[in-house]
């Protein structure tokens, strides 16, 4: 995972009340956070740790917030340097559109991943379609913590793209397989 959306994922942490950070940020350890902290946004972390801070947060705050919660941390994610100039080619080649967005989201999710599989966009009409992630290591992971966030970051695409979002998972296997219902 690129450094820079891990560090998106700690800044969201860090805004939660007083209890639930502090509690995160202690099941975390000190060196683990450093870890994440001290790399370049451009760099690569490993997703065992990644997920070791993401797991965390769902033990912390329960899978219905979880969701949120990656909606905020996408979001986030967004206004960071490292995906604010992706964000501007799409939006002057498609427009600002959730589906515009939508369209790249293959492109995005090989700049922020490694080998975590592939994502892409099937549209259906002008407002809705089906994101699809096939091929995550699922059996490496906990994959309900990542369908979640994935969930939460679909949501913060179409924000970013000026739409009311409505994700369902639609189907998720122990392969590493989900699909979404996207709409706006």
């Amino acid at each position: 995972m690129r450094a820079a959306q891990t560090h998106s994922v700690l800044a969201t942490i860090r805004r939660l009340d007083a209890p639930e950070r502090d509690e995160i940020l202690s099941r975390i350890g000190e060196a683990n956070l450093r870890r994440a902290q001290d790399a370049l946004p451009v760099a690569w972390l490993p997703m065992a740790l990644h997920m070791l801070i993401s797991d965390h947060v769902r033990d912390v705050i329960g899978p219905e917030r979880n969701v949120v919660f990656w909606r905020d941390a996408m979001s986030a994610a967004f206004q960071r340097p490292f995906l604010k100039s992706f964000v501007a080619m799409t939006v002057s080649l498609f427009g600002l559109t959730p589906a515009g967005l939508l369209r790249r989201v293959d492109g995005v999710y090989t700049h922020v991943t490694r080998e975590l599989g592939a994502m892409r966009y099937e549209p259906v009409d002008e407002r809705s379609g089906r994101a699809v992630l096939t091929g995550f290591p699922a059996r490496s992971f906990r994959f309900i913590c990542y369908v979640e966030g994935l969930q939460g970051c679909l949501a913060a695409t179409i924000v970013i793209g000026g739409g009311s979002p409505h994700v369902a998972v639609a189907a998720h296997d122990e392969q590493g397989n989900v699909s979404y219902d996207v709409s706006w």
